[in-house]
């Protein structure tokens, strides 16, 4: 008599058999291959127009079809958090201004302008280098309208002292970096004897508008600060107080060994650099356009697109 039990467990085992010995499924050759993801490279900086407008060249330059540049906005007043930020950022890059930088990380340091670049890279190691410095002149400039007949910084001390008459203070829109420094107020004060009433105002363009409505009567800006620096008089420094205060590149100290390609593309790009294409760029952020068809645009025409 045939064993039931027996029989239906061969055939479960034939079965099983049979299952371990078919041959796999194949993927259809037209499958979509999983595309690779890109290299990812941060460039951190602040938000005037020409922080922006390098910022946006330095993320063309580092963008190509293996690799994606972003940009992140931070406060340049912050020395110390930005440094931290980069520290965080093993494909980032740090924009900033190299005296500006060494102010906030060592408030009481005085640095001759030839020293700047190597003081400045002795402070941020070992999280990061400083590249050699970008053509972009950041030093502080004072400047009034037309219409106030300043041309010379030596002209505050009648400003503010008239022949018998009280003390005049001048209402004057600063930076923050341009409130302790050597090139700042307290130049303004002890160099040339003016009285000033200050007021924070963070952005270049609002220290603009701030002159053309008459509330500030006098302002510190960045040489580079083109657009809002147009129109206006800058004041001649016969006393010779201005620092240099050039900007630079840091990037995180792990990213030259890691992607070398990727410093010499920022190093390409900034070596293309000069005042004309600076001050289209900058023009450009400035005026709230396409900076990044603009920085694509340009490196194309340097070749190096």
């Amino acid at each position: 008599m045939l064993d039931r039990r027996g029989f239906l467990a061969g055939l479960g085992a034939l079965a099983l058999a049979g299952c371990a010995r078919q041959a796999p499924i194949l993927a259809s050759p037209s499958a979509t291959p999983t595309p690779t993801a890109k290299t990812e490279f941060t460039v951190v900086s602040g938000t005037t127009p020409i922080e922006l407008a390098v910022r946006g060249l330095l993320v063309a330059a580092l963008t190509s079809q293996t690799t994606q540049g972003v940009g992140q906005d931070v406060s340049s007043d912050d020395a110390n958090g930005n440094l931290l930020d980069l520290a965080e950022l093993p494909s980032g890059l740090l924009v900033g201004f190299a005296r500006t930088m060494i102010n906030g990380l060592s408030p009481s340091k005085e640095v001759a302008d030839a020293d700047v670049l190597s003081e400045l890279a002795a402070l941020v190691e070992p999280g990061a280098s400083v590249l050699d410095k970008t053509p972009v002149d950041g030093r502080l400039v004072w400047a009034a309208p037309k219409a106030s007949k300043l041309t010379s910084l030596a002209q505050l001390k009648d400003k503010c002292h008239p022949a018998k008459k009280k003390t005049v203070s001048l209402k004057a829109g600063i930076p923050a970096f341009a409130a302790a420094r050597g090139d700042g107020v307290p130049a303004l004060t002890v160099v040339y004897n003016a009285v000033l009433d200050t007021t924070y105002i963070p952005s270049p363009t609002q220290r603009r508008e701030a002159l053309d409505d008459g509330r500030v009567e006098l302002a510190a800006f960045r040489a580079c600060d083109f657009a809002a620096l147009d129109g206006l008089v800058q004041l001649k420094d016969p006393s010779g107080i201005a620092q240099a205060d050039p900007m630079v590149v840091l990037p995180n100290a792990a990213l030259p060994d890691a992607q070398p390609n990727a410093v010499l593309s920022v190093l390409a790009a900034l070596g293309k650099m000069d005042a004309d294409n600076l001050l289209a760029l900058e023009a450009s952020a400035a005026s709230g356009q396409d900076l990044a068809s603009a920085a694509v645009k340009w490196l194309a025409g340097e070749g190096l697109g």
